[in-house]
């Protein structure tokens, strides 16, 4: 763009890489799935979870993708946990070396100071030089405990800083001998590091005093770092939970492929025409399963023939009842008129009556 002047104007923006949108769409991705994580939850708990039902391939597919991402979630944590502790020991390590680099620098000067070859302006100065270099605040105090000089004599002066060493500090350097030590202090509620050094002759015999130099935690950095890894986590989450979707969506239809088909076969089963038998070559559970349902198969048929049989020989039996009822019905009206015959009939010959009598009783019989 040019301006009327003659200069030209030119707008950039930084690429934006294939990295950074995958980036921005892992989280929104993130946010939709724990939306809808959150969506079901709150329904389950306010309708009951009796009424909240899923499917056997839905389970699946939670259980695979649990199996896969809860360990994967826990090295993620344990790594941020490592990296966090990593960084602050570094930086304690990194504040105890550089506390005894400027202990060892301003040796000399304190060392011709106590010797009242230097003064002490020229020695402030000497120690406001390598505050300066180093961009850090440096406290001195005497072999007593007391303040002698600081490169912020604000913070002393308004009361905000006590012009006495920490108590800790000087048992450790002054009573215990130890050289250098690092501690948490406290100013209101921010939270900072003090490294002490004993800076001693150089004859090493005698302490001269008690540098001190505090260190607040470099955070944005520790939070730049555990952003690049909670991004590249973020983005592996999301490129694998797009995978395992797909393969344990697969995988849950491959497993639930046999229960589908006995469904339908159950809901096809009939008594009145042959039941297909369902082929599986695999021996696992599934495959016991089928083998048990065939088993089942097998077993209806025989009931089915034996109960064709059974209602057979019934039909049979309920045929001849009734052949047998409708032969005796027209021989009731014969059989009295054989019983009137026999006691009517007149008896003047005894021979005769006996046989008429026989061949009616004969005929009774029936």
């Amino acid at each position: 763009m040019k301006g009327s002047n003659g200069r030209t104007l030119v707008v950039s923006s930084p690429d934006y890489s294939f990295g950074s949108v995958f980036a921005n769409f892992s989280f929104l991705y993130l946010i939709m799935v724990l939306s809808v994580i959150g969506f079901l939850l709150l329904y389950a708990v306010r309708y009951g979870f009796s009424r909240f039902s899923i499917n056997y391939s839905t389970r699946i597919q939670i259980l695979l993708n649990l199996a896969f991402f809860l360990p994967l979630l826990l090295v993620v944590l344990i790594i941020l946990g490592i990296i966090n502790s990593n960084y602050i020991r570094n930086q304690e390590t990194s504040y105890i070396s550089n506390t005894k680099n400027i202990a060892a620098n301003f040796q000399a000067y304190l060392d011709e100071h106590v010797q009242k070859i230097r003064s002490k302006e020229s020695m402030e100065q000497e120690l406001e030089t390598i505050a300066r270099d180093a961009e850090i605040d440096i406290n001195l105090f005497d072999t007593t405990g007391r303040l002698y000089s600081t490169t912020r004599k604000l913070m002393y002066e308004s009361g905000h800083l006590s012009t006495y060493l920490s108590p800790r500090a000087f048992v450790r350097i002054a009573e215990e001998k130890e050289n250098q030590v690092l501690l948490n202090e406290s100013l209101g509620s921010k939270q900072f590091s003090t490294a002490y050094a004993g800076i001693k002759s150089f004859d090493g015999q005698r302490l001269m005093g008690i540098l001190s130099v505090p260190y607040f935690y470099a955070r944005p950095e520790l939070d730049r770092q555990l952003l690049e890894v909670i991004s590249s986590a973020l983005n592996v989450f999301t490129a694998l939970f797009l995978v395992f979707l797909g393969l344990s969506f697969f995988a849950s239809n491959s497993i639930t492929k046999p229960l589908r088909i006995m469904t339908q076969n159950i809901r096809r089963t009939r008594f009145d025409r042959l039941n297909q038998t369902i082929e599986w070559d695999s021996d696992d559970e599934i495959g016991t399963l089928v083998k048990e349902y065939n088993r089942m198969l097998t077993k209806l048929e025989e009931s089915k023939l034996s109960l064709a049989q059974s209602e057979k020989q019934s039909a049979w039996r309920e045929m001849a009842k009734q052949v047998a009822h409708d032969i005796k019905n027209p021989l009731t009206p014969m059989k009295l008129t054989l019983q009137q015959l026999q006691r009517t009939l007149p008896g003047t010959n005894p021979l005769t009556d006996r046989a008429v009598s026989r061949t009616l009783e004969s005929l009774l019989v029936f």
